[in-house]
């Protein structure tokens, strides 16, 4: 695992994401009470108020404590993926992982990555996610006129085609994308309405919206990143939840390494076995996306 994470903050681009994911209430806080009495010799009572201190749910109370899962990928088939009970950058840097990397990362808008993209030309904010979002602009408002948001769709994908196109060229030559977005006169204003989110999004983010153009190693979409937490994502919808926060843990292990090995075409068993042998296999070269 160390070497694992060791090649995440060396690499050049790196893609990430998060999704929110459960754990039984009812478990967490009786594995929680069952520590606490054997490792300090606390009463019942105690042990409950230490449990509430810690923000989980005590005995009288049922539900779950939300979890996230965070997840951090290359385009060449490593694949990480880590269980926290923060969103925040408490979560990000305590996976050890974005703070001390140097490349690109590309993610969706969210303020959470800020703090690790300050420099210039150090994020992509990936553009299908801007393209779903101006689709919700255009069918949310559909008595308006958002020529700007069907605009703005246009430039992105023709971008990404005159990408593609150099990158099939073999050229090196930056991309022109000098484009501006500004909404209609008719765009519903204030910070709770779609469409001038979006375009705030676009201006505040010009800068990080078109780097794709200027490197052609950033990909446009974070497809990576989303396709290591699908797995995740249909485990929650079928399941509900983790019964206990150390099977989170063990399943984000599993998970991301049998990702890394199916990304590099190596044997599924002979992987498991190799772990559970003491021999974990490791990519010895990191593939071409």
């Amino acid at each position: 695992m160390r070497e694992l994470t060791n090649r995440l903050r060396a690499a050049p681009v790196l893609h990430v994401d998060e999704t929110a994911a459960t754990v039984s209430g009812e478990e967490v806080r009786f594995a929680e009470r069952q520590t606490l009495l054997v490792g300090e010799f606390l009463d019942g009572a105690r042990a409950d108020a230490r449990v509430g201190e810690w923000g989980l749910p005590c005995s009288n109370e049922v539900g779950s404590v939300g979890k996230y899962v965070h997840t951090a990928t290359t385009p060449g088939g490593l694949v990480f993926l880590g269980a926290h009970k923060r969103r925040s950058h408490m979560a990000t840097d305590s996976l050890g992982i974005l703070g001390n990397h140097q490349g690109v990362l590309v993610s969706d808008r969210l303020v959470l990555y800020d703090k690790y993209t300050q420099k210039p030309g150090r994020r992509q904010v990936f553009c299908a996610h801007l393209l779903r979002g101006l689709t919700g602009v255009i069918e949310g408002e559909p008595a308006v006129d958002h020529a700007w948001a069907t605009a703005a769709q246009d430039v992105r994908r023709d971008l990404n085609t005159a990408v593609e196109t150099a990158k099939a060229a073999a050229t090196n030559t930056p991309i022109s994308s000098d484009a501006r977005t500004t909404p209609d006169a008719g765009t519903s204003k204030g910070k709770r309405r779609p469409a001038w989110v979006m375009a705030e999004t676009l201006h505040k983010r010009q800068d990080e919206v078109p780097l794709f153009t200027r490197r052609f190693d950033v990909p446009w979409t974070n497809n990576a990143a989303e396709r290591a937490l699908r797995m995740t994502k249909s485990h929650i919808s079928v399941s509900g939840c983790w019964c206990r926060v150390e099977i989170a843990d063990w399943y984000c292990t599993v998970r991301f390494h049998l990702g890394t090995v199916r990304n590099h075409g190596a044997n599924l068993l002979d992987a498991l076995r190799d772990a559970f042998t003491g021999a974990p296999w490791v990519p010895r070269t990191t593939r071409n996306p």
